[in-house]
């Protein structure tokens, strides 16, 4: 169990709250007295500190960071250790979240979009201009201070795979803009046809490097917002609206990680109604080390480890194919096969059947397909790169039946009795709540089958799980003997870790 240090003195700094937490462990608010200024201190916990070589990683990373200077990188101040407690100390960042600060009542706000872009490619281009390797950019990892500059943080996290190009970082950067202006309202077609620009929307002339970018977002907000056209905005503006941004998102070929479709009626077809995503999507699962019933047989003992409450959706894996084709590079398995294609085959066909509003037919039944639909006709090896890509790896077949069972003996995720839920045409990951293991797992029990990271023979993976094509198959069953070169529209995956990792 992690330290409390709240009330702590820890060198120089008066630690007065915790304020979040990251891989590492505990991140606290704490007042620094000889320099009268609030700082934010990374600290390590306990349960890292005592695994061989954390400490010193850790230190290394945060000595990378430090060298960083730019007005809209976070600033690190000094690492350290007392009394056994390993700590970095950085800037602090004391502002609205990134949602708050680009919504204006109920609509987006425009102009502060417009700078968040602007700050953000400019951070960017400094990391390429000065060659220094970075993370894939996250949202959670932009921030916004008191005034309203942006910050972005944890640039240098040394265990992930960095960006290999520029165009990558710009790709992603539209694709969070375009998911936060979604989720909020929608845009003028000033701003829109920015944000298509960035993605490589058909028919729009994209940006070339993030130097254009940042400029093209700095004169379209002195334009829209200087005091001379001030008066012009009350005017009526021609509105881009969610649905047409998100369908100029796919019809580029790409899509963000989370961008719900929105449903609507259509004179040929009556679409489900979307199921909300819940909070928890995205998210790890912790794994208590000990034991657990296997099989039929004796107890097993495990480490602890964590693994993804949900199973790769469609969104997920498009981002994957995303980066794949701006040039990133992945972790292959020793045995993959040369010049590895990881497009699923079909891939056309479903995502045509997503962004369509159409059903596709299996078996004579209908799914109607969204972007957190979990993803299929992956093979063995396509996850494997997948779960390098992400920084993680695929569960051993013990790690998910644990997952999937806990520690008694139930014959289901749920219990020991079958589901007796009424068919739904809904696929998402998180369609039927019920599905969920007793650890907090969900889709254990029959969304699609899984792949893990066990492997008999160098051709051959065990397979876990059922699918919606069988009756519901109790968490023993397995499939050892699974070809992993097969895909097939009833397999999909989920990743773990030895970590957390968000």
């Amino acid at each position: 169990m992690a330290e409390n240090l709240i009330g702590q003195t820890l060198g120089t700094y008066q630690i007065e709250a915790e304020i979040g937490t990251s891989r590492w462990g505990a991140v606290y608010r704490a007042s620094q007295s000889s320099m009268n200024r609030t700082v934010a201190l990374k600290t390590v916990s306990p349960e890292m500190a005592a695994l061989p070589g954390r400490t010193q990683h850790f230190l290394a990373e945060m000595q990378a960071a430090a060298q960083i200077s730019h007005s809209n990188i976070v600033t690190i101040y000094e690492a350290g250790c007392v009394a056994g407690i390993n700590y970095c100390a950085m800037e602090y960042v004391n502002g609205p979240a990134l949602m708050d600060f680009l919504r204006r009542g109920q609509a987006v706000d425009e102009q502060h979009l417009l700078q968040t872009i602007a700050s953000v490619s400019r951070a960017l281009d400094f990391l390429w201009q000065k060659q220094i390797p970075h993370q894939p950019l996250e949202a959670k990892n932009i921030l916004v201070d008191a005034r309203g500059t942006v910050k972005l943080i944890n640039v240098l996290p040394l265990d992930n795979m960095p960006v290999d190009a520029a165009k990558e970082d710009m790709l992603t950067v539209g694709l969070i803009i375009a998911n936060l202006a979604n989720e909020i309202s929608p845009v003028t077609a000033r701003v829109g046809e920015l944000v298509e620009r960035m993605v490589g929307a058909a028919g729009r002339k994209p940006f070339t490097t993030l130097t254009e970018l940042a400029q093209a977002a700095t004169d379209l907000e002195r334009e829209l917002f200087s005091s001379a056209t001030a008066a012009t905005r009350a005017a009526p503006a021609k509105k881009l609206s969610k649905l047409g941004l998100g369908l100029a998102l796919l019809i580029g070929g790409l899509s963000a990680t989370g961008l719900i479709w929105v449903w609507q009626h259509n004179k040929n077809n009556i679409v489900p109604t979307a199921v909300t995503r819940p909070a928890d999507f995205g998210t790890m699962v912790q794994i208590p080390a000990g034991e657990f019933f296997y099989q039929a047989g004796p107890k097993k003992n495990l480490k602890e480890f964590y693994i993804d409450r949900y199973e790769v959706t469609f969104g997920d894996y498009q981002q994957f194919l995303a980066a794949l084709a701006a040039g990133a590079k992945v972790k292959e398995d020793l045995f993959a096969p040369r010049q590895k294609n990881h497009t699923p085959d079909n891939w056309d066909q479903m995502i045509a059947a997503i962004q369509r509003q159409q059903p596709l037919l299996v078996d004579k039944r209908e799914y109607w397909l969204t972007w957190d639909s979990p993803v299929v006709g992956v093979d063995w090896f396509d996850a494997f790169a997948y779960a390098s890509w992400k920084g993680k790896r695929l569960p051993t077949e013990e790690e998910w039946e644990k997952a999937a069972r806990g520690t008694d003996t139930r014959r289901y995720p749920w219990g020991n009795t079958a589901l007796t839920t009424p068919p739904t045409k809904h696929t998402e990951v998180y369609a039927l709540p019920e599905d969920k293991s007793p650890t907090g797992v969900c889709g254990m029990g029959g969304s699609v089958s899984e792949w893990t990271g066990t492997s008999p023979t160098r051709s051959t993976a065990v397979i876990r799980g059922g699918s919606r094509r069988d009756p519901p198959t109790p968490v023993t069953n397995r499939r050892a003997d699974a070809i992993r070169e097969t895909r097939s529209d009833t397999i999909g995956f989920r990743c773990a870790a030895d970590k957390e990792v968000k």
